[in-house]
């Protein structure tokens, strides 16, 4: 589908200015432009409160298994046989909701964004390019008090990924470790347990120092700008009945 399609579909004037055509259409109930662009808002405002019911939905289930990992952790072995077992598989279920939402998460913004194309389209003869203008204020950069361009649902995304690899590291390090006593790689001796422990954690502070800038760079919006528009490729579905 090509922008003039896109227009001819929606009966837009590409030779009105921006805004000009609003009270034209808004005097029509049954224009088509002016329905889609207020259907196309509602969508969007529906489709952002349905993203961050999703969310809660599924931080409510992760928070509960992990609750329940820590607390069938802490049990005594002689209470709980086979606890090792019961931990692998609580670890698992956390893993696939944790997947579960990090979809989610990425399937609710593509239908956002979605909405949000539509009205990028939509909008010029409306009320003008209100959504595509971006206002930035100028002032003195500060790392802590200036206000930045970073994408909320991109952080969550992130989170979510987080969330996986700790899942990931809680479900596959007890059989690593199992594996290395089996291979005796690990000796029995407390020095190089404790040198394998620091190790490990050394491992987990630079990973996560790595997964922080990782994040901070990857989650900032980028505007497409006039000279280099964002491209959305458009597909008309059609339904017929048999």
């Amino acid at each position: 589908m090509t922008d003039n399609d896109y227009k001819e579909i929606f009966h837009t004037d590409s030779s009105q200015k921006n805004g000009e055509g609003y009270q034209k259409h808004k005097q029509k109930k049954d224009d088509k432009l002016y329905n889609a662009f207020e259907k196309a808002h509602e969508i969007r405002k529906f489709e952002i409160e349905l993203y961050w019911k999703r969310t809660a939905y599924f931080w409510t289930l992760i928070a509960a298994i992990f609750a329940g990992y820590f607390l069938l952790l802490t049990t005594e072995e002689n209470k709980l046989p086979h606890k090792e077992l019961y931990l692998m598989i609580i670890s698992s279920i956390g893993l696939v909701f944790s997947y579960a939402w990090f979809l989610a998460a990425k399937g609710s913004k593509f239908w956002q964004e979605n909405w949000e194309c539509h009205l990028d389209m939509l909008e010029n003869e409306i009320t003008g390019p209100l959504y595509k203008t971006v206002l930035k204020i100028k002032k003195d950069y500060n790392k802590i008090t200036s206000s930045e361009a970073f994408s909320v649902s991109k952080i969550n995304q992130w989170i979510a990924m987080f969330v996986i690899i700790i899942w990931l590291a809680l479900t596959s390090l007890p059989l690593i470790v199992k594996a290395a006593h089996s291979l005796h790689l690990l000796a029995s001796t407390t020095s190089k347990k404790e040198l394998t422990i620091t190790i490990i954690e050394i491992l987990v502070c630079t990973l996560t120092l790595i997964f922080i800038c990782k994040m901070t760079k990857h989650t900032k919006t980028e505007f497409g700008e006039k000279s280099s528009p964002t491209k959305i490729k458009a597909i008309k579905r059609e339904t017929t009945l048999d």
